[in-house]
């Protein structure tokens, strides 16, 4: 780019931020990133990025002056995106905002609901109140997740799907959705969507199935299966997925919301076999059954059509199995102890 756009990226500093901050840089974009660095966020997400490019990392405070060194192409920020006056200091020198920050982790919320309350929903409204205070014809992606439409006992969820949210994380991330929607309808901000399903690679941390897999058995321990390991979910290639996002802040159509799925759905059980086979382990001895969650949803399914008509010959999601052994690589070299 000659003129490089400046990108506001809430929460860049998680696994999927991390990714897609990389993501924006190696396409010319600079990008400044706002992160609380919770146990979600780290460093360790944005060390590819760092190493590649200028950085500058800033403590709360937000000098605009700092986008004038024009060779600095990334710039770290700590805060809050509840704190209404650095969002909208930040978002004024910025082209548009890409917004991942979220309590993501399913299993927290049945212990601290508050805290997805205050991300997802309070977090949501105050973003949305910097962009219709300061960033007027300046592009919103929300990132939701495939969760908002609930479970699917056949057949998908098209965008148009009634949300029917079933646990407390699925149903702040609903409530952030009808917020953008009715920002956008009220305030004619240029907002688009993007719902997720369970991204994967490189970096993750061991909260989540695949990763915490991983932890565990590399760790000598059984994987701990909820239920009776039959819940289907459908898994996607972070870098796939982050690359998604960019076409649908740069060309998605005002308004809309685009499903990111892969469409092949496997089971907690076939999950964990593909991981104890990756480590050359026997899966029947790597596994022990607990009781299920409250509420749980056995399976959820998406549609993703309209993705795919968008990104034409361009579109290619990365073998599962592939991202496996990524993340098998991955995990041996850096060896994270599980979170729980």
């Amino acid at each position: 780019m000659k003129n490089p756009k400046t990108i506001l990226v809430t929460g860049g500093a998680g696994f999927v931020g991390g990714h897609l901050v990389e993501a924006l840089l190696a396409r010319g974009y600079r990008v400044v990133c706002l992160d609380l660095f919770t146990y979600a966020g780290s460093l360790e997400h944005l060390a590819p990025a760092m190493a590649a490019h200028r950085h500058q990392l800033v403590d709360r405070l937000w000098p605009a002056k700092l986008l004038r060194k024009k060779s600095t192409k990334l710039f770290i920020v700590r805060g809050d995106i509840n704190d209404g006056a650095t969002l909208t200091a930040l978002l004024a020198g910025c082209d548009g905002v890409m917004a991942l920050a979220a309590e993501t982790h399913v299993d927290y919320c049945y212990h601290t609901p508050g805290t997805f309350v205050r991300a997802n929903i309070n977090g949501v409204h105050s973003v949305l109140e910097a962009v219709r205070n300061e960033g007027k014809g300046k592009r919103l992606l929300q990132v939701s997740t495939d969760e908002v439409c609930g479970e699917r006992r056949s057949g998908r969820s098209a965008e148009s799907a009634a949300l029917r949210p079933h646990n407390i994380y699925a149903a702040t991330k609903a409530c952030g959705e009808l917020l953008v929607r009715a920002y956008a309808d009220v305030f004619g901000l240029d907002v688009v969507m993007v719902r997720p399903c369970n991204l994967i690679g490189p970096r993750q941390q061991p909260k989540d199935l695949i990763p915490k897999t991983f932890s565990y058995l590399l760790h000598g321990r059984k994987m701990t299966i909820h239920g009776d390991g039959r819940h289907v979910r459908e898994y996607l290639y972070v870098r796939d997925a982050v690359e998604m996002m960019i076409e649908v802040f740069e060309r998605g159509k005002k308004g809309e919301t685009y499903n990111l799925s892969s469409q092949i759905g496997r089971s907690t059980l076939q999950v964990v076999q593909a991981v104890a086979r990756s480590l050359g382990l026997r899966a029947r001895e790597q596994m022990t059954f607990v009781a299920d969650r409250p509420n749980p949803d056995h399976r959820y399914a998406s549609s993703h059509g309209k993705i795919r008509k968008l990104l034409g010959r361009r579109w290619r999601l990365t073998p599962f199995l592939e991202v496996i052994s990524l993340m098998r690589d991955d995990f041996i070299a850096r060896n994270p102890p599980p979170l729980i």
